[in-house]
């Protein structure tokens, strides 16, 4: 199963490919939007400069290129030199390319060397726009976004994803051993909103929408299609809480990792772990009390420890039982509360 960070990453490596997917008119010069043919890089915009200079742009992240076109062969051909986020130094690159009409471009994708034919990688088709069509969202779209979020790649427990956004517009996002911090904006003036995230010259683009105060609908980076459809890839993301108490009074009780697992933890340290159709007696005590919090367990005569983070009053985040103290939350799988 692809990670979204695992994504976001080939994302990168397909700009670096991909520096400058467009064309203009009769005439290059002017700006452009388009989504190359597959959608692995969401939409891309793309500027062209009389003096032979331009723009690449996807959201934030953007870079400056140098251009040369020669039409004496047929396709165009096109080359820029530009230096993409999180490259050591400008690349050269090449594609070729015609026009559909006035205002529609074909070009291939990018390429040290010029492509042969627009089968080479993830065609373009790109559009005249307007520079100024591409709007911030709504304010209170963005205020309404800030805060911790919890969504699951497929509805698995073990596999959470965590987002945090922040009214400044950076973030987190947390994904197993995985901790990446970016910058995010949102774009439109009406739902599914555009979303563009920045992990440090790592950019993606995908769309967005609330289904409810709490629970917000986020489609894979790269899949949803140009008109904003969503795909099939979604995750929903719900709202985490913030938590407050004593942890050794809040942990007690039953909870549930999905059908696999039920841990039941008693007010005098005993308990139970199910898994299958086996059940074992254990004991526990919680021996810190930030988090994430340390679980001293003993199962079947043998010392075993936990690390545990509450995402809420009714959801916490348990490392498997180890015989050594985890380093990390990494692998963690996510356990529900159960009503008694």
């Amino acid at each position: 199963m692809k990670s979204i960070i695992t994504l976001l990453t080939a994302f990168l490596t397909l700009l670096n490919l991909n520096p400058l997917l467009a064309a203009e008119e009769n005439s290059l010069v002017g700006d452009w939007s388009g989504t190359p043919e597959g959608g692995s890089a969401g939409t891309v915009y793309l500027k062209f400069n009389e003096d032979g200079t331009g723009l690449f742009r996807v959201g934030r992240g953007s870079f400056e290129v140098e251009y040369t076109e020669d039409r004496s062969v047929t396709p165009h051909r096109l080359k820029f030199t530009g230096k993409p986020p999180g490259a050591p130094e400008p690349q050269d690159m090449h594609t070729i390319y015609e026009f559909v009409d006035a205002d529609t471009v074909k070009m291939a994708e990018p390429a040290p060397k010029p492509p042969e034919s627009y089968d080479e990688g993830a065609p373009l088709i790109a559009k005249r726009v307007d520079p100024d069509s591409v709007v911030s969202a709504p304010a209170e779209v963005a205020k309404k976004m800030v805060g911790k979020w919890i969504g699951f790649e497929n509805g698995d427990p073990d596999d959470p994803i965590m987002l945090e956004f922040r009214e400044d517009g950076s973030g987190t996002m947390q994904e197993g051993n995985s901790s990446e911090p970016f910058t995010y904006e949102a774009q439109g003036d009406s739902a599914p909103y555009g979303l563009t995230l920045d992990m440090e010259g790592q950019v993606a683009s995908t769309i967005f929408e609330f289904q409810d105060d709490n629970t917000l609908k986020i489609d894979e980076p790269g899949t949803s299609t140009p008109d904003g459809t969503f795909s099939e890839d979604v995750i929903l993301f719900e709202r985490m809480e913030e938590v407050g108490g004593d942890p050794k009074e809040l942990i007690v009780g039953t909870w549930a990792m999905g059908d696999r697992a039920v841990l039941t933890l008693n007010e005098d340290g005993t308990g139970t772990l199910v898994e299958g159709e086996k059940e074992l007696p254990l004991q526990y005590e919680i021996t810190t009390t930030e988090e994430p919090l340390q679980l001293d367990l003993t199962i079947e005569d043998t010392s075993k420890y936990s690390l545990v983070e509450f995402l809420s009053q009714d959801r916490i985040r348990i490392t498997e039982p180890q015989t050594e103290l985890p380093e990390s939350m990494g692998q963690a799988g996510v356990f529900e509360r159960q009503e008694e």
